[in-house]
This record gives C-alpha cells, sequence and structure tokens, in this order.
C-alpha cells in the first residue's frame, strides 16, 4: 500500500524483491489517486477501507482465495497495514515509515505549516473526518497492533522529516503489548529518510541525489540564479539537460492521469465502501506474476 501522493508504482523496488523472493504481488491506486476512480483521496482514513476492500477482493478471487496475505505498506499505507490487520485475516504485516492515527497526523502538519492560528481550523476537520468515517475516523495503529498477535514489522528511519516522532508509530514501539511485534530503526544518513528504508545505501544516496537535481531544476525554473546542495552548482548546459529531463517526466505523468482514454470506459465493477459509496478501485490494481 503507497503512501500520500503515491501510487501502485510507487513500490516497484519491493515488488521486485519480493517475486524473485517466490511472492505473489498484488498492488492498487488508493480512491482518487492515478487510475482509480473518485474525485479526491477523501483523506487518510479512506486508504484502511481501500485496502480491507482490496484483502477482501483477495479472499473472493479463485486464483488468491487460499493463499496466505501478507500486508505490506509505507507511511499512510502503513497506518492502513496495522489498522485493518486483525479484521482483514492477514497473516502478518510489514509498516514502513508510518504514522500512530490519521487526525492527530493531520493536526500535526496544520500546525507545522500554519502554526497555531492554523489549529483553530481543527475541530472542523476534526469534526468532517467524524462525519465521513464514523467513529473510526482516529483509529490508532498502535492499538490495532495490540489488539492481535499476528506478527508486525514495524521499521523507521532516523532521518525520516516527513514522518518524525511527533506522530510515528515507532515512536510508540515501547508500548507494544502483541508478543509478535517487533520495531526496526534504520539508522542511516541516506536509507534513514522517509522514503529509502528498503533500498540499498548506494540507491538511497542515488535517490536523494536525483531529488536535489530535481529541486535545482524547479529552482531554476522559478528565476533562480544559483544552486547549492549535494548536486553543486550546475552550468546552464547542465541546467537545460537537467529541465529537459523534468518535463518529460511532468509530461509523462500529466498523459498517464488522462485515464480511461476518451471513448473508453472500465468494465470493472465498482466496490462500494462502508457508507455506501461506489468507487472503482480496481482499474488500477497490478497484479505482478512470478
Amino acid at each position: 500500500m503507497h503512501g500520500f501522493r503515491g501510487c501502485a508504482e510507487s513500490h516497484l523496488a519491493e515488488a521486485a524483491r519480493f517475486i524473485d523472493a517466490g511472492w505473489d504481488v498484488f498492488a492498487f491506486d488508493a480512491t482518487g489517486t492515478r487510475k482509480s476512480e473518485g474525485r479526491s483521496l477523501r483523506g487518510l482514513q479512506q486508504m484502511r477501507l481501500d485496502l480491507a476492500a482490496a484483502v477482501a477482493f483477495l479472499r473472493s478471487d479463485p486464483e488468491t482465495a487460499g493463499l496466505p496475505v501478507l500486508l505490506y505498506g509505507h507511511s499512510m499505507g502503513a497506518w492502513a497495514a496495522a489498522a485493518v490487520l486483525g479484521r482483514t485475516g492477514a497473516a502478518g504485516a510489514v509498516c514502513v515509515a508510518g504514522f500512530d492515527a490519521p487526525l492527530d497526523t493531520v493536526r500535526f502538519f496544520m500546525r507545522r505549516f500554519g502554526g497555531a492560528p492554523a489549529l483553530l481550523g481543527f475541530p472542523l476537520v476534526r469534526l468532517l473526518g467524524r462525519l465521513t468515517f464514523g467513529r473510526e475516523s482516529n483509529v490508532s495503529a498502535l492499538r490495532a497492533v495490540n489488539a492481535t498477535d499476528k506478527p508486525v514489522l514495524i521499521v523507521h528511519g532516523s532521518a525520516d522529516d516527513v514522518v518524525p516522532d511527533d506522530i510515528s508509530l515507532f515512536a510508540r514501539a515501547g508500548e507494544l503489548t502483541n508478543p509478535n511485534a517487533c520495531a526496526l530503526l534504520v539508522a542511516d544518513e541516506y536509507r534513514g529518510t522517509h522514503s529509502a528504508a528498503w533500498l540499498t545505501r548506494e540507491a538511497a544516496r542515488c535517490l536523494l541525489a536525483h531529488r536535489a537535481e530535481l529541486s535545482a531544476c524547479a529552482l531554476r525554473k522559478s528565476g533562480a540564479n544559483s544552486f547549492s546542495g549535494s548536486t553543486g552548482d550546475r552550468s546552464p548546459a547542465s541546467t537545460r539537460a537537467s529541465c529537459a529531463r523534468c518535463s518529460a517526466f511532468s509530461a509523462s505523468r500529466r498523459k498517464d492521469r488522462s485515464f480511461p482514454p476518451k471513448g473508453e470506459t472500465k468494465k470493472d465493477p465498482p466496490v462500494p465502501d462502508k457508507h455506501g459509496r461506489e468507487y472503482l478501485l480496481y482499474g488500477a490494481i497490478r497484479r505482478i506474476r512470478r
């Protein structure tokens, strides 16, 4: 399960590794994300409903009905994996860089980006969450893990500034009572970031360098005259080459969002959530087989 603003393809590196180890991999785009229907994600809490629906789909599909299901999630997906573990019959879960509770996470980021005045709007956010998702609008991942004896691995990076200790599930590892749950801290300047714990150190280093390059391109396009950081200063020629790659990447992302193509319709059956709304999640499922 991917994180906020991610998609099914966000974790192809892990998927390939799992396949090499003999596993079948099933991934999907969350509601309102990439090729799944819905006008928006609706809230962090929606991923829990989407994941429960995905597991139900696997249980009903003759190809996968008899197979054990292991949940693997990152960030928002990590919270969802923990939140539904005891209700889906999954064999276990791996939660990477996950937060503990969605509304607490929203409150944290409101304060981080808007300061104390932004918190004046939090009661409305909490009310909307309650109206949309009911009494389970702020499910704690820790409590969900402790409510089962299924094996759970909680992984977090020492340099994660997206899900810091203030809101992370890992920060509450000392409160675990599930005898089969454990926590692992990835203490590394490269692999310890939010989106690199599953990579090799060299791959993580290259990823950070590439992100710095993309940031440099963004600064160049906004009119900045100089660059600094791990990628160093860049000549106009190298900057133009980098910006060309960025433009091509952006164009491919925009093209991919136009789904389905004009004149075509999705044929997958709609998946109702607990409120009776129907979302077409499975037009975006990627099932990777050995």
